[in-house]
């Protein structure tokens, strides 16, 4: 394990673009995404609103953000977010427990509410096929949502209530969830049943990231500690 690089190993970086008091309120996520006309755009997510912004790169090397649409739609903040590669798509939960699917056409952007009931939706996920959605309700279960909107199925989770992150692998064979006691689960991501439990962490699990592959998968805890996992 190396604990330190020396300083010729590291290359010299510069910081290319920074944007003051981007959002109102603080920052839940960040996404980037290429158009199909080649322009690369950026999707943020505060507590408040979603903003979509075009990146622009001028004659010296700076990048220019410029703010293109901003949406504000729902009554209480931001927890939970994820969007789409191409950008097209934004799933966000509140945390009134409110599912807002948007999708961003050439017309502008379609916000779609859905209400599934107190605590029935904290987290969020968009499967890698596009196809639906994962999110979690407090009544223990597992929720799939479908392009409609609709709980295409659920599946029962004793641990629903304390699930800290969601994440699906590359190749969505695979849906990994982690837990506040930091037990990992690693679930069969067309069945939504369990392959395997690991007692990954002795805190709560924050971040989760599959390597290439399906087979391994990155996490990282509240003890401080980050663990790259053969599952």
């Amino acid at each position: 394990m190396v604990a330190m690089m020396d300083a010729d190993e590291v290359d010299d970086y510069t910081v290319i673009c920074k944007q003051k008091n981007a959002h109102s309120r603080g920052l839940v996520g960040v996404w980037s995404f290429r158009a199909g006309n080649g322009i690369v755009g950026m999707v943020t997510v505060g507590h408040d609103s979603v903003k979509l912004w075009r990146m622009d790169e001028t004659v010296n090397g700076a990048v220019t953000l410029t703010s293109k649409v901003e949406i504000r739609e729902w009554r209480t903040a931001i927890q939970s977010a994820d969007v789409t590669s191409d950008g097209k798509c934004i799933c966000l939960v509140t945390v009134d427990s409110m599912f807002y699917e948007i999708i961003l056409g050439d017309e502008g952007p379609v916000v779609m509410p859905h209400d599934f009931g107190v605590m029935e939706a904290w987290h969020v996920r968009i499967a890698k096929s596009k196809t639906n959605y994962i999110t979690t309700g407090f009544s223990g279960f597992l929720k799939e949502i479908d392009l409609s909107g609709k709980v295409a199925r659920q599946e029962p989770f004793p641990s629903a209530k304390t699930v800290g992150a969601l994440a699906y692998g590359s190749s969505n064979r695979r849906l990994a969830v982690s837990t506040f006691e930091g037990v990992l689960h690693i679930l069969d991501a067309a069945t939504l049943k369990t392959e395997t439990t690991v007692e990954a962490h002795s805190k709560r699990i924050r971040a989760l990231a599959f390597l290439p592959g399906d087979d391994d998968i990155l996490t990282g805890s509240d003890d401080k500690t980050i663990k790259l996992h053969s599952v």
